[in-house]
């Protein structure tokens, strides 16, 4: 019961509360600010991947081309099966729509329809989805599956007489062209089309596009032809670029290659990774991080240090009384826990008062604003103990004397 009094006793010492609750809010203050940007640079490397994409592209060995090329389908599975997302992917065919087209080979000029493939609509570029009118339970997601449902023209559809809904027959070909730059042909067989939608005529580029298929439906067409199917054009983003190493590694044992800029060395297609944002971001948060972390028990042990010189300045008024008490047989170490307990509730009373601005002002979260009143808690305790036990250290008579 004497113990509570006592501690009372010191907390109605109005001056001293007051100084030692300020200390406590200014040094919470100050461990929230260090806590809180430890942790803003945590969840910011964490959430990194959300905020920069690191795109993925195939290339010509120079890494300067992205289309118009020749990849084989077995790099386009090598990819789909790595830790990429948005994958997408184009290629191309000709057709022969009209008699007169049909009547000839296409070597000889027996070619008339373009065909443009992709996995996803806004792969073709510079297409408008509002202008295309799509047959009943058909939208842009024909694109993803394996069907022969496609998208012509309003100028093709015009020409043959085709609405959305209906189905028309078409002799499909691949064109390949030689190193030389001669071109010829691969025959694919004469494939059943149902008109999934018609886009008012547009012309991308120099090339008029006829028709547009999914491009997995024609990979399937083109290896139940028996013939190698390649891709004009492939791209992804990393899902995890955090895992950026593992995945280059992963592409390389793949038959991956990065791009050797104006070099000849490499004829094959190669990956090329857009990562230098990614990369530089990533590593300014980690030098943050390091670099917080690295000064974290010196900035405890700081904290520590400044609660007990200041507590010991505060309280050093306090050691007639503690004297006088230990005369009358009160022991010092019962006066120094009154002393303590004294200390303890007003820094409670601080976290109490810094919580409610960490959580609104500060926008910390509420685990990172408990976590921070703890260690004040501890620091302040550790800084306590060592303030009394320097505050202590007096022989009560000889103090006494001096005083009086």
């Amino acid at each position: 019961m004497f113990f509570l009094k006592e501690t009372w006793y010191q907390l109605r010492k109005r001056g001293v509360t007051l100084l030692t609750l300020v200390l406590s809010v200014l040094l919470l203050a100050s461990m929230a600010l260090y806590l809180g940007s430890l942790r803003s640079n945590e969840t910011a490397l964490d959430n990194l991947a959300n905020v920069i994409d690191v795109p993925v592209k195939v290339s010509d060995p120079r890494g300067e081309s992205f289309v118009g090329l020749q990849i084989p389908s077995g790099l386009y599975d090598a990819l789909s099966a790595a830790d990429v997302v948005d994958l997408r992917s184009t290629a191309q065919a000709v057709g022969a729509m009209s008699k007169e087209s049909r009547a000839i080979s296409p070597d000889e000029g027996g070619v008339d329809t373009a065909i443009s493939a992709a996995n996803c609509w806004e792969q073709f570029s510079g297409l408008q989805l509002e202008r295309v009118t799509f047959s009943a339970g058909c939208d842009k997601t024909i694109f993803a599956g394996t069907e022969g449902k496609v998208v012509v023209t309003s100028r093709f559809a015009k020409e043959y007489n085709l609405f959305p809904g209906d189905s028309f027959s078409l002799p499909l070909f691949l064109r390949n062209q030689r190193g030389g730059g001669s071109i010829w042909y691969s025959e694919l067989g004469e494939a059943e089309l149902f008109v999934a939608g018609v886009l008012d005529s547009v012309t991308t580029g120099t090339t008029a596009t006829d028709i547009y298929v999914p491009t997995a439906w024609l990979r399937e067409v083109t290896e139940n032809a028996g013939l190698a199917f390649s891709y004009n054009s492939i791209s992804a983003k990393l899902k995890d670029p955090l895992h950026l190493n593992e995945f280059k590694i992963a592409m390389w044992e793949q038959g991956f290659r990065e791009a050797a800029i104006k070099s000849n060395n490499y004829t094959d297609n190669v990956l090329v990774i857009s990562d230098e944002l990614f990369i530089r971001t990533a590593r300014e948060l980690q030098k943050n991080i390091s670099t917080f972390q690295g000064f974290l028990i010196p900035f405890f042990l700081l904290v520590i240090f400044l609660v007990a010189l200041s507590l010991f300045l505060i309280l050093r008024n306090s050691r007639r009384e503690l004297a006088v008490a230990s005369s009358l047989g009160r022991s010092k170490i019962k006066s120094g826990m009154a002393q303590f307990a004294a200390v303890f509730l007003i820094a409670l009373l601080g976290c109490c008062l810094a919580l409610p601005i960490m959580l609104l002002g500060g926008g910390l979260s509420v685990q990172i604003s408990l976590s921070v009143c703890g260690l004040f808690l501890l620091c302040n305790a550790a800084g306590t103990v060592a303030a009394l036990v320097l505050l202590l250290r007096f022989d009560a008579m000889e103090l006494l004397t001096k005083v009086d």
